[in-house]
């Protein structure tokens, strides 16, 4: 019954010091791996605190966490995410925000591990059992979340002070691609990547070649959506791959076995990708089943033509020319950004480029 049911949670810890992050994440990793894989703790501890920079990379990867419990009444300094204000308010905004998007990612799995005990929490042996290198603790400082993101938490005092993250390895056959979330760049698979750039801001964040992730329009909580707000696919071409969405808005239906499927795939070949969102399965009541959809298609090169169809129909589309027109357009619409931004304080221009549908 807990392992399905409820949550579980670490104890009473003391925070403010980068001990409190290093054996935290081998603990979410083995806790998810004995069946349990609603695994949280207190951010940055229920005891002590008083360092903000501790506090702001415990924030960081716990965003990509089931459960973060913010309890403080027994600690030296208040916890909450915009206790030290400034920066560090600023960057736990930013994960909470992007956490709050990825609901629909986050919410899939947390329905697949209900029917099945696969973790949300992974570790690398669990996806890549063939690759003897995942099996020893030479990963235990690093996790998948989802089958699609890879998270490298900063834990050490020294790694943070130069601002990079070492000894994080990559995992997956020849063709296998991880993405730099924040700035596009592209790293192999099958190696230890050193060096990672990781200024306080910046969680080091890898996304799978081929990913499909889906998001939500910016919330600051569920209450404030209606499921009438867009669907948003974030999708990263490469071969064929594809992803089932679970919703069963803002409810327990899932209790009662309701809900809906969708399935999303992509296909890409030669530098053509084709995507599409099938019908949904299943239903819960009062569940919009036409919504507004919005693709983001990670591209390094401006594509040479976009089509679109509906029902089997091929849409109008017009082409904008900016974020704003394209907000601003009637009917169906994209625009191609050259150098999109997921951080505010990222400075640089990077290498991923986006299309948006």
């Amino acid at each position: 019954v807990s392992q399905r049911y409820n949550a579980v949670w670490t104890g009473d810890q003391t925070g403010g010091n980068w001990e409190y992050i290093r054996f935290h994440i081998p603990t979410f990793i083995g806790q998810s791996m004995s069946g349990n894989p609603n695994i949280g703790s207190d951010m940055d501890g229920i005891y002590g605190g008083g360092a903000p920079i501790v506090q702001t990379r415990d924030y960081q990867w716990k965003a990509f966490t089931p459960v973060m419990i913010d309890m403080d009444g027994w600690g030296s300094t208040v916890k909450n995410p915009a206790a030290n204000g400034g920066i560090y308010a600023s960057i736990n905004r930013m994960y909470l925000k992007l956490k709050a998007q990825m609901l629909p990612y986050y919410y899939s799995y947390a329905r697949e591990s209900y029917d099945t005990g696969v973790p949300m929490v992974r570790a690398l042996m669990l996806e890549y059992p063939e690759e003897e290198f995942t099996m020893g603790n030479q990963t235990q400082y690093e996790y998948l979340w989802g089958e699609n993101l890879l998270v490298a938490p900063v834990y050490d005092e020294a790694e943070n002070n130069a601002e990079v993250r070492n000894k994080i390895y990559l995992p997956g056959g020849e063709d296998q691609v991880w993405i730099d979330y924040f700035t596009g760049e592209q790293y192999t698979s099958g190696k230890v990547v050193n060096s990672i750039d990781a200024p306080l801001w910046k969680l080091p964040l890898f996304v799978k070649s081929g990913a499909i992730i889906p998001m939500t329009v910016e919330n600051n909580s569920v209450q404030e959506l209606t499921g009438e707000e867009p669907r948003i696919f974030d999708v990263y071409p490469d071969g064929d791959s594809s992803f089932t969405l679970y919703d069963d808005g803002y409810s327990q239906a899932y209790q009662n076995g309701e809900g809906s499927f969708t399935e999303i795939t992509s296909h890409e070949q030669d530098g053509t990708a084709d995507i599409t969102v099938g019908k949904m399965s299943g239903s819960v009541e009062g569940m919009k089943s036409e919504r507004e959809t919005q693709f983001i298609v990670h591209t390094y090169a401006k594509p040479q033509s976009v089509q679109a169809t509906v029902g089997g129909i091929e849409a109008e589309l017009q082409e904008a020319a900016d974020r704003e027109a394209f907000e601003a357009a009637e009917g169906n619409a994209y625009y191609y950004d050259e150098a999109p931004r997921n951080s505010a304080y990222y400075d640089g221009a990077g290498s991923r480029q986006c299309l948006l549908l």
